[in-house]
């Protein structure tokens, strides 16, 4: 089984290149500007490709995708 909150936060630490989203679940990715539009495309692709969770742009929603840990808890309740 996969670890869920790892796989989610290898896939965002890799779009965002730091380890800071590990160390501060409540990080603000998009007003510290570690992600912006293009940084979402990658981060759901590699979403899809870890979590083995399909998640289409349209259900993407930058306020309750805003930090780690509502990214981890979004994808944690799709599967």
């Amino acid at each position: 089984m996969v670890d869920v909150d790892a796989a989610v936060l290898g896939a965002l630490e890799e779009v965002v290149q730091t380890d800071e989203v590990r160390k501060n679940p409540d990080l603000p990715l998009f007003e510290s500007g570690l992600l912006d539009s293009i940084g979402v495309v990658q981060l759901l692709a590699a979403l899809s490709q870890q979590c083995r969770v399909e998640i289409p742009l349209t259900d993407f929603d930058a306020a309750t995708w805003d930090t780690p840990r509502h990214i981890v808890d979004n994808v944690r309740s799709r599967l």
